[in-house]
């Protein structure tokens, strides 16, 4: 992919979900961003989305899956999968709570 297209991918990713982010998460985003690692960065975000049930827009789960489908064969591909199967419909464990 490349590579500003993935920057932009995860600065995105990172605007959607920036009320998921502890502060701590938050600055080890930001430097990985600056640094253009952005697989950690991505991961770190995901990770902190799943936990909090965020719903991530579809248009967005289209662009990180095909982003996620370059790297079939990395031995964390499996776990990125994972964690965005978590974001991507809302939890409906409970839909009958009001």
């Amino acid at each position: 992919m490349i590579q500003s297209n993935e920057r932009d991918l995860a600065w995105d990713l990172v605007e959607q979900a920036r009320s998921c982010l502890s502060i701590a998460e938050l600055n080890t985003v930001f430097i990985r961003l600056g640094a253009a690692d952005y697989w950690i960065a991505i991961e770190i975000v995901l990770r902190a989305a799943a936990r909090t049930r965020e719903t991530l827009p579809q248009e967005l789960i289209a662009g990180l899956t095909a982003w996620l489908d370059v790297y079939h064969g990395n031995p964390d591909h499996p776990g990125l999968r994972s964690l965005l199967a978590k974001c991507t419909t809302p939890d409906k464990s409970n839909a009958g709570d009001v």
